[in-house]
């Protein structure tokens, strides 16, 4: 634990710091995480409108009882069915040290879900969402005096480890920024993998963007926003170029940004084609391209080969909404659909897309052409019954249904 002195002073710093840029962290980055469960899917995609939208949320992930969607506006953690139905908060925040108060992202892990709150603090959740450990970066120090700050993309693996960007106050009372492998033990462990310049345009793009950093088995992947653009490979800093489309290699400027200049920040980036995430799921890894040029936001999901250091299969996605956050399930990707970013939370929640995930992972997809099919709007309809074989036999007489009903 960190008593007061140095220690105390050394955390203090470490919070004040993280505090100058919360709100714009959490503006439009998203994580994501699948597990193999089966879920119901239309055969085709349809979107469902928020009745009641979330305050502000970037994070969407499938289990079996459907979507969970964290809410750190609201602070809440709240569950859709398999079909978008909103079926309310599950847990709601709490201030004791296994309660979270601004939850921000979750990530699936070998024994239950991995979840990120407010700022330094970790939780471990069991399948029923119940906490079962804790840990906080401020209060447990590296065995070297250095206290992590909270990261500002991240990805976990299915042990446990985490790849992240972040800030570290060392103990020698400096700040180092990068990209590094933590292991959430008590106290933890961090590897240094990249140094950035924490005042760098690229440094600041990782704080924005939708999803920087993926994970397939025990490697991660990062989007570094530089000049070129490329993908790295970690622990082995492997660089990926043949990963990235040539349009994409260069990106624009952006200006710098602060508080009070959130929108119009925005609003510049809005206008730019670029690569603005990577996803994992079922071993394959996925580059989110945006492309606002054609008057309208065109979406596309690039499908990479990281061995072989090649996009495989490219999909154009059936929304034009300004921002997506992507979550991919074993039979439906969902996507959170949300506005333009007017200023620091202020973005409007739109509803959720699904998509067949066929369609995503498939050979062959709907999605290969330029222009994607219209999606249903409102929940799939009830598959029909299947007919009757033999018209003219007698229906066996009517059985109950278990308690459960039909599963």
């Amino acid at each position: 634990m960190i008593q007061p002195g140095v220690g105390g002073r050394r955390a203090g710093l470490a919070r004040r710091h993280r505090r100058r840029v919360p709100l714009l962290l959490i503006v439009v980055c998203s994580q994501f995480v699948v597990s193999s469960s089966a879920a119901p899917a239309s055969d085709g995609c349809y979107r469902v409108a928020f009745q009641s939208a979330p305050v502000w949320s970037s994070s969407l992930t499938w289990r079996p009882q459907g979507w969970l969607l964290v809410d750190p506006g609201s602070g809440e953690i709240r569950l859709f069915s398999a079909t978008g139905e909103d079926e309310g908060p599950r847990i709601r925040p709490g201030q004791g040290p296994f309660e979270f108060s601004r939850p921000g992202d979750l990530a699936l892990i070998d024994d239950g879900l991995l979840l990120h709150d407010d700022d330094t603090h970790w939780l471990w959740l069991n399948e029923a969402l119940e906490p079962k450990r804790q840990l906080d970066f401020d209060e447990s120090p590296t065995k070297e005096g250095d206290v992590l700050g909270a990261p500002f993309g991240w990805a976990a693996t299915a042990g446990g480890h985490v790849f992240a960007y972040l800030h570290v106050y060392q103990s020698d009372a400096t700040w180092w920024t990068g990209l590094a492998e933590i292991t959430l033990s008590d106290p933890p462990r961090y590897q240094r993998l990249i140094d950035l310049d924490r005042f760098a345009p690229a440094a600041v793009y990782h704080t924005l963007i939708l999803q920087t950093v993926a994970t397939i088995g025990d490697s991660g992947y990062f989007l570094q926003d530089e000049d070129p653009v490329i993908l790295l490979e970690a622990p082995s800093l492997r660089r990926l170029t043949g990963a990235v489309p040539e349009a994409l290699r260069h990106p624009p400027s952006l200006p710098p940004l602060r508080a009070e200049t959130v929108g119009p920040f925005f609003a510049q980036m809005e206008r730019q084609r670029r690569a603005v995430g990577i996803y994992s799921h079922d071993g394959r890894l996925f580059l989110l391209e945006r492309d606002p040029t054609g008057g309208t936001v065109r979406w596309t999901l690039h499908e990479i080969d990281p061995v072989a250091d090649r996009i495989v299969r490219s999909r154009v996605l059936p929304t034009e909404a300004d921002w997506i956050v992507p979550a991919p399930g074993p039979e439906t990707w969902a996507f959170l659909e949300k506005g333009p970013v007017k200023g620091i939370l202020e973005q409007k929640h739109r509803g959720l897309l699904f998509v067949p995930t066929a369609w995503i992972e498939g050979d062959r997809s709907p999605l290969e052409g330029s222009a994607p099919p219209a999606c249903i709007d409102g929940h799939p309809p009830a598959p029909a019954k299947p007919a009757s074989r033999t018209a003219a036999a007698p229906s066996p007489p009517a059985e109950p249904l278990p308690s459960g009903g039909l599963r």
